[in-house]
């Protein structure tokens, strides 16, 4: 554990991660003034139409993604390993209080 505190602390101190997380925050930083300038930022409606438009998107991607891992069979496998634990374990708790 020390040698990996030793190692974060020399990365730390490293001119390039200091460049990039620099340039990471102005750039972060750079966009807030785009946004506040826009009159219609504000708008409820606007935000409502653009979260659903956002949440389409998102189940869109989601079902393309299940249907790829159902169709790879050790994909599949490899991916139903945890809930199956989690499945497991949860009945394991509720017998074990019994």
């Amino acid at each position: 554990m020390k040698r990996v505190v030793t190692w974060f602390r020399a990365k730390l101190r490293d001119k390039r991660v200091q460049v990039a997380v620099t340039t990471g925050g102005l750039t972060v930083l750079s966009a807030f003034p785009s946004l506040a300038a826009d009159p219609v930022a504000g708008d409820l409606g606007t935000f409502t139409t653009t979260l659903t438009t956002l949440a389409a998107w998102l189940w869109n991607e989601v079902g393309l993604f299940c249907s790829f891992v159902l169709a790879q069979p050790m994909l599949m496998l490899a991916l139903s390993i945890p809930f199956v634990g989690m499945i497991v374990n949860f009945f394991l708790r509720i017998f074990k209080s019994v």
